[in-house]
């Protein structure tokens, strides 16, 4: 029996900022099943869910800065729910 494993993308911050849908698919490639989203570096919840779709992973949590949380907090679950 296998598990689902995810990576927590702030390991690959700097990649995602280059090349976000890009990275998100090398992380599909090397075998990871889900992925947990350290910001959405200017893109909408809508464009991470599609990227997400497309590629194959699930993204399973999300870090999330405390004051992005702590101004809007329905705002913020409702952008990573």
């Amino acid at each position: 029996m296998s598990f689902p494993v995810a990576l927590q993308l702030y390991s690959v911050r700097d990649a995602m900022a280059e090349d976000f849908a890009g990275t998100i698919k090398k992380v599909k490639d090397m075998g990871y099943d889900g992925v947990e989203f350290a910001g959405l570096f200017d893109h909408s919840a809508e464009e991470v869910k599609k990227i997400c779709a497309e590629v194959g992973v699930d993204p399973i949590s999300a870090h999330v800065p405390y004051d992005e949380l702590d101004a809007d907090p329905e705002k913020t679950i409702a952008t990573y729910a």
